[in-house]
């Protein structure tokens, strides 16, 4: 990890919380009749989803321009 620069907390987080969450997902599928639609039936988990992407974007952006600068 240290190759690639990843810090290790979120790494910990994600290890942690990852069963939880694939447990959770699979609970709402067998609730909702593995209808996919139910993961963004409701505006809080749009929003939520839009703001993730806006923040991978910023972050893929901002990594992009700072290596574009070192390269100048």
């Amino acid at each position: 990890m240290r190759l690639y620069d990843i810090p290790v907390a979120p790494v910990l987080i994600a290890v942690i919380l990852g069963p939880l969450a694939e447990y959770s997902l699979r609970d709402a599928m067998g609730n909702s009749d593995n209808d996919p639609a139910v993961l963004v039936s409701s505006p809080i988990t749009v929003v939520l989803y839009l703001l993730l992407l806006a923040g991978l974007g910023w972050t893929a952006w901002r990594r992009f321009a700072e290596k574009r600068a070192a390269d100048v």
